[in-house]
């Protein structure tokens, strides 16, 4: 069976001491309107109007404050040595009401359990957040010693960086499960 070979890997198997000068996290920002499939169906001011909204997307500040969070990435993936691939995609959706869906996709190689993990995070303005609920149960001991199950509910209001390394983080964590 055929499998995608990791750069990385090819790297730690030739020289193992040169495994640390590897790229570990690599961001391909969203390409032109060419690439962008629109569907034929659409109506002129439709199409309009999506190129208009994916222009004003692709020139929004979001690359760049990915070029800038890619450092700490980078230094969480070295960490935990793994590699992350981000790559920005632009879609229509929609057939009724077409609308544009701007996401990036992570991919975590964890080179240890042979692991891909991947994630789709949408992309949203630099002045909004996302509100994030998170539910579990945790295991505290009362006061007579007795351990006693009590649901916890955290909640996190993320900027578009924070919400990114924030699913990188899942997704790191999900590849050391095996």
């Amino acid at each position: 069976m055929l499998r995608k070979i990791n750069a990385s890997e090819i790297i730690s198997c030739v020289k193992p001491e040169f495994a640390q000068f590897a790229k570990k996290v690599k961001y391909k920002p969203a390409e032109p309107l060419s690439s962008i499939y629109f569907p034929k169906n659409l109506r002129e001011m439709d199409r309009y109007m999506l190129e208009q909204q994916c222009i004003a997307r692709i020139n929004s500040g979001i690359d760049e404050q990915i070029f800038a969070a890619k450092e700490a990435i980078e230094s969480y993936a070295k960490q935990k040595n793994v590699t992350v691939e981000m790559t920005r995609r632009m879609n229509i959706v929609g057939d009724v009401t077409p609308k544009l869906k701007d996401q990036i996709f992570v991919s975590v190689y964890n080179p240890k359990t042979k692991i891909h993990e991947f994630e789709f995070v949408p992309v949203f303005g630099e002045n909004q957040s996302v509100n994030t609920v998170k539910k579990s149960s945790r295991v505290f001991t009362n006061a007579d010693g007795v351990e006693v199950v009590r649901p916890v509910q955290s909640e996190y209001e993320d900027n578009f960086v924070r919400f990114l390394y924030r699913n990188i983080e899942n997704a790191v964590k999900r590849s050391f499960i095996q």
